[in-house]
């Protein structure tokens, strides 16, 4: 298997490695995202949701939000693709202070991407009110 750790393998293959890995779900988790959120603006834009007696600021509210996130999201996703092509130069270090540099910023990133899931679960969480809402 290509994804595993073997014998053989030192401290850096093994961290570039899981760094890889966790890569490589971010993109999947980032994809589905955009899929889910594509879907809620649809539901939104829906005969269904247009019949609701709502709040036309609530709407427009969650129509701006909504794209706003969905930009974001692809914006992550195209960095994700970046960072993966950018692991690679990790190799190439020759100190510690070059391969530091890789992780913090991986760890920098990670952090980034964690309060860009949060809002994108909380807008999720927003639209589903608003849409279970009684008219």
């Amino acid at each position: 298997m290509e994804n595993t750790v073997k014998l053989h393998d030192d401290d850096e293959s093994i961290l570039i490695l899981t760094l890889n890995k966790e890569l490589k779900d971010w993109k999947k988790n980032l994809d589905f995202i955009e899929k889910e959120l594509i879907f809620l603006r649809s539901l939104l834009e829906s005969t269904l949701a247009k019949s609701l007696n709502k709040n036309k600021e609530d709407k427009s509210y969650l129509h701006n939000t909504l794209k706003k996130v969905l930009e974001n999201n692809k914006m992550f996703y195209n960095r994700t693709i970046n960072f993966t092509n950018k692991t690679l130069e990790i190799r190439e270090c020759e100190d510690m202070h070059c391969e530091a540099y890789f992780f913090n910023e991986h760890f920098e990133f990670h952090n980034k991407l964690n309060k860009h899931l949060e809002k994108v679960r909380n807008l999720k969480l927003i639209i589903f009110n608003f849409l279970e809402k009684n008219n």
